[in-house]
């Protein structure tokens, strides 16, 4: 007999005939179908425990149901129960499960119920690590991909009640513009579509010391050094003085708030930028100030030595950085004099002695201090007639005697 409807009780009876008579019925005999399919069936997972309940609505005929939770590979949790729900747990993270219900009477059991898919609660992530670029103090969060997870906020915390979050879809995130000198906390949790896991552990992150403040730079002009001074910065325990100008650099290093140069280049305008740093970063490039150094001593070009009158034109070459001049000539019969110039490269020494070995030097002025000497060259005057006479009047009575 086919057809008959499920979790229903059917009485038979059987009757025998000739083709003419029947007889009367037998005694008759209850017979109850399969149950019928669970409908209705619902879950809910605990995200705390990781705990399945489930539920359903019950037939019409008192039976048990027994219920399984089925894992991908292959692993079944159950329960079993008269009632119309039952939990079971403790499932495992990041697992994708399928859930059945089943009636079974005292003979025979129900076909299973519509399966349903149901994700556990996503695994803690792990391997948790933030990573601090220095220069912009940004924070890269990362952390191992964890199963289950769908997506992930990431949490960075500090004293003081500061929280910032970041959502993300991949196994990171940032945090720009953090504050520098300061230990942030960071902490990530993993999401589906159920429920999120519980707090990774926490890492700590330092960022960058601060910029120094109050950079100056200071010329002595007596031996051409140049002293660095600044205000500690937070979070700093040593700093890196560079002075750079027209591609060339120097650095000096120091644990206090000054630094001294010995060695700049003369005629130079420096760029002076102090790094504050710690065991991993340095603070920005932003804390700078500039010096230029002492002009460079003049270099003389194209200058008659021999037999001039008593003047002379004295040419160098133009230095950007020196603001004037000045030319000094002395001579071995003990005169001396001067002459400068503040806007072109040459001036006029006037009014010299004639009969006279003058030795020429010059030295610049800068903004601050003025160049060391130049290197000298000497005039030779011309002799007046007498002087001329005189020579071969001595010359002559020596070439007699």
């Amino acid at each position: 007999m086919e057809g008959l409807r499920c979790g229903t009780s059917y009485t038979f009876t059987v009757s025998a005939t000739d083709g003419g008579c029947q007889s009367l019925n037998s005694k008759s005999v209850i017979k109850t179908t399969a149950p019928c399919p669970v409908q209705s069936v619902s879950n809910t997972l605990n995200c705390t425990t990781n705990t399945m309940s489930i539920s359903w609505s019950p037939g019409s005929m008192p039976v048990n149901y027994s219920a399984t939770v089925l894992s991908p590979n292959g692993t079944a949790l159950s329960c079993t129960t008269e009632a119309s729900s039952c939990s079971v747990g403790t499932l495992q993270c990041g697992q994708r499960y399928t859930v059945t219900v089943k009636a079974v009477s005292s003979t025979c059991e129900g076909p299973s119920s519509v399966p349903t898919i149901v994700n556990s609660v996503p695994c803690v992530p792990k391997n948790v690590q933030g990573v601090v670029e220095c220069s912009t103090n940004t924070l890269q969060a990362s952390w191992n991909p964890s199963a289950g997870a769908t997506s992930y906020i990431s949490t960075v915390t500090k004293a003081g009640g500061f929280s910032s979050s970041c959502s993300s879809t991949n196994a990171s995130c940032l945090f720009p513009d953090l504050e520098c000198a300061q230990t942030y906390s960071l902490s990530v949790i993993a999401l589906n579509n159920w429920c999120n896991s519980s707090r990774s552990a926490t890492v700590s992150a330092t960022t960058a010391p601060c910029d120094p403040t109050n950079v100056k730079a200071s010329l002595n002009c007596l031996t051409d050094e140049v002293t660095v001074t600044w205000n500690a910065s937070a979070g700093a325990n040593a700093y890196t003085v560079v002075a750079e100008a027209s591609g060339h650099v120097d650095s000096c290093k120091s644990s206090g708030t000054s630094c001294m140069f010995s060695a700049l280049r003369c005629g130079k305008d420096y760029t002076i930028t102090v790094l504050a740093g710690d065991t991993k970063c340095n603070s920005s490039i932003l804390a700078k100030t500039n010096i230029t150094t002492a002009p460079c001593p003049p270099v003389f070009q194209n200058n008659s030595n021999f037999c001039v009158t008593n003047r002379t034109s004295v040419n160098w070459a133009r230095d950007k950085y020196a603001i004037s001049v000045t030319v000094s000539a002395g001579s071995n019969m003990g005169h001396s004099l001067s002459c400068n110039s503040s806007t072109d490269s040459s001036c006029l020494l006037d009014q010299l002695r004639c009969g006279n070995t003058y030795t020429v030097n010059a030295v610049a002025q800068g903004v601050q201090c003025s160049s060391k000497t130049s290197s000298s060259f000497q005039i030779v005057t011309g002799m007046t007639v007498k002087k001329i006479k005189m020579f071969y009047l001595h010359y002559f009575a020596f070439s007699k005697s």
